[in-house]
């Protein structure tokens, strides 16, 4: 129940972000009724899937949970309440962010790909606290300090391209599509080069990867010994989360043709991993039991296109 809550909620969003990111006057008359309905189903996560006393989420890992937490951000940053303003501060991840003397390698238990969720979350965090008049440096300083990590997975194997773990035994779609988008969504909210250096290289690698497919689709990763395509399943969120950071890359560079890019990754998955406008997982079937594990059930709301802050 509570991957449907934040399924619905996330999906609310994506109209809510639209609101929020400028697409003012009209946007928002037509989703207030949207809002209202958001504001209602996170009112129903916190009060039943929240626990105060650990700051996560029952029935949650994580990387959902900065998923929750960037929602929620996003709601009362679009509908211009402070319906959740404690959450932050109470939660695991903000718990970690307010103690100066946080190990963050530990944190992160060597998950490169969802530390990345982590950055997203902090960062709109900071948004809502920066637009409230409140100190946000905690959250931004931390951010820095995960990314730095990641960044610093990065290495020559396979051409390039950072390690799903620090185990350094994969690279994988998902976890170089969020380094694209977390570098270009960097340089965008702090004009530092290196951000844009690093969102520009990832690009470059990705492309050239071989990952993505003769359908448009990314797969997940590449074979350890042959660095190649391994075939394995393209989710949902393999594609929407490139063409996120590629819209964030076309607005930090002004280079349209990462739209069509994009485009590319979003049609594909309208033909390829939908059906009747649903989109659906290979592991779905809606005509017997579930057979989708917990991450891959929320696999498609890391889908929702959400449009780049510039």
């Amino acid at each position: 129940m509570q991957l449907l809550a934040l399924l619905r909620l996330a999906s609310f969003l994506v109209l809510a972000s639209l609101v929020e990111s400028g697409y003012a006057g009209l946007f928002r008359r037509q989703c207030q009724a949207t809002l209202n309905t958001a504001t209602a189903v996170a009112r129903r996560l916190q009060d039943h899937y929240y626990r105060t006393s650990s700051g996560q989420y029952d029935g949650g890992s994580l990387w959902t949970d900065s998923n929750t937490l960037e929602d929620l951000h996003n709601l009362m940053l679009a509908a211009g309440s402070n319906d959740f303003s404690t959450v932050a501060d109470n939660s695991f991840l903000g718990r970690a962010a307010l103690n100066p003397n946080t190990n963050w390698e530990s944190f992160l238990g060597g998950s490169n790909d969802d530390a990345q969720w982590h950055i997203l979350a902090l960062w709109k965090i900071a948004d809502y606290k920066g637009a409230r008049g409140l100190d946000n440096s905690a959250y931004i300083r931390s951010a820095g300090k995960i990314y730095d990590i990641i960044a610093g997975q990065w290495d020559t194997q396979c051409g390039g391209g950072v390690w799903w773990s620090t185990a350094h035994t994969y690279k994988n779609a998902i976890t170089n599509q969020l380094f694209l988008l977390t570098s270009a969504s960097g340089f965008i909210r702090f004009r530092n080069q290196t951000y844009l250096d690093n969102a520009k290289k990832e690009w470059d690698w990705l492309r050239n990867s071989g990952m993505r497919n003769s359908q448009g689709l990314f797969n997940d990763g590449l074979d350890f010994n042959t660095c190649q395509n391994n075939g394995q399943t393209a989710w949902t969120y393999n594609q929407a989360v490139v063409a996120s950071g590629l819209g964030a890359l076309a607005a930090a560079t002004g280079d349209r043709s990462l739209l069509n890019e994009a485009e590319i990754s979003l049609d594909a998955t309208i033909a390829h991993l939908s059906t009747n406008n649903i989109l659906r997982e290979t592991c779905d079937n809606a005509a017997g039991p579930a057979t989708c594990n917990q991450d891959q059930q929320i696999f498609k709301v890391s889908s929702l296109f959400l449009p780049p802050r510039s």
